[in-house]
């Protein structure tokens, strides 16, 4: 039995860390989103741009399959569940500095 509660313990805790180190890494990712976004000068509906220009497109499993894990583009998926990036109806992105500012990134 005390075998069994330590698996299982271990196991929560395992899947604690996982879901931890995820969030962390995405919210590392996030500034380096702006940043892109920013440098690309998509500030505002009038400049949104295209995911491809800022490197943001999604990729085949081909591409995916050998390179390391890019967490910007669930970064970018973060940004526009919270509102500081939205899309246009051709998919551009932009920032809404309003909101940015009002967020923890916007002295950035």
């Amino acid at each position: 039995m005390n075998n069994v509660l330590i698996l299982l313990f271990t196991f929560i805790l395992l899947l604690v860390i996982i879901i931890f180190l995820s969030s962390y890494i995405v919210g590392l990712a996030i500034p380096k989103v702006i940043k892109l976004l920013r440098n690309s000068n998509a500030i505002g509906l009038e400049n949104a741009v295209p995911l491809v220009k800022i490197g943001l497109e999604k990729k085949s499993h081909m591409q995916r399959a050998f390179r390391m894990k890019d967490h910007k583009p669930n970064a970018l998926t973060a940004l526009i569940t919270i509102g500081i990036v939205k899309r246009d109806e051709e998919g551009k992105v932009y920032l809404v500095e309003e909101i940015l500012a009002k967020s923890k990134w916007g002295d950035m």
